[in-house]
């Protein structure tokens, strides 16, 4: 089947009768139910096609926001080469306090994490640094 310019898998359903149920004393639902149903996959042809790759697209976005139980913000940005920084805050209405600064490459995600709350400790843990504020 055919949606505009998009291929979409035609779909089978069969209708059966559920079995009677008495959940608090009401009745069955209405009939029919939906038993199952079968989605056709695209001929292999289709899922053979390689993935073409794309260049990163670079780009930047942030914001901040202001609540009565607290405040958070982020900020990150992509370059041309693909890489990712960015960073993260949240500040509850208690003053508890996390700091996320990261980046992503090639290498993996590595994040530098600063935060005040109960059981921080300084430390590493995996591709992490964790700072007791």
């Amino acid at each position: 089947m055919r949606i505009g310019d998009t291929e979409v898998p035609e779909m089978e359903i069969q209708l059966s009768d559920p079995a009677p149920y008495d959940w608090k004393n009401q009745p069955a639902p209405p009939k029919p139910y939906i038993s199952n149903f079968k989605i056709e996959t695209p001929p292999s042809s289709a899922q053979d096609e390689p993935e073409v790759p794309q260049k990163p697209q670079p780009f930047s976005f942030g914001f901040m926001s202001m609540a009565k139980d607290g405040q958070q913000s982020r900020m990150e940005s992509q370059d041309a080469s693909g890489r990712v920084t960015g960073s993260y805050s949240i500040v509850d209405a208690n003053g508890i306090t996390r700091i996320v600064e990261y980046y992503a490459d090639d290498t993996g995600f590595h994040a530098n994490i600063k935060s005040n709350e109960n059981g921080i400790e300084t430390g590493e843990l995996g591709s992490a640094t964790i700072t007791k504020l």
